[in-house]
């Protein structure tokens, strides 16, 4: 099950990509109705990668949390997730003209 204290920066991912939030019961179904909202293969290949920038910021933030105390804000969190995944993105595709300002908006 999804812990409550991520559900908020799911809320501000999905309002960030224009989405209605629906919690799901579990990481699996959050991946599968997450990455299975892309029409065409390119549009899976970036929630995948919007998706796992998430995750991975979740993790790396809550291991800052438990190893130098702190507390968990979920728009900082976002907005490292934002950048994280568009750096991501960058690496692949480096002829790309897309800014950050584009990929945020």
């Amino acid at each position: 099950m999804l812990g409550p204290s991520i559900l908020p920066v799911w809320y501000h991912v999905s309002r960030w990509l224009g989405w209605v939030f629906v919690s799901p019961l579990g990481l699996a179904h959050h991946f599968l109705s997450f990455t299975g909202l892309g029409k065409g293969k390119r549009v899976r290949l970036g929630l995948l990668l919007v998706w796992h920038a998430v995750i991975w910021t979740i993790w790396t933030s809550r291991n800052d949390l438990i190893f130098s105390g702190g507390v968990l804000r979920e728009e900082p969190l976002v907005d490292r997730a934002k950048l994280l995944a568009w750096k991501w993105f960058l690496a692949n595709h480096p002829a790309s003209s897309c800014t950050y300002h584009e990929w945020e908006v």
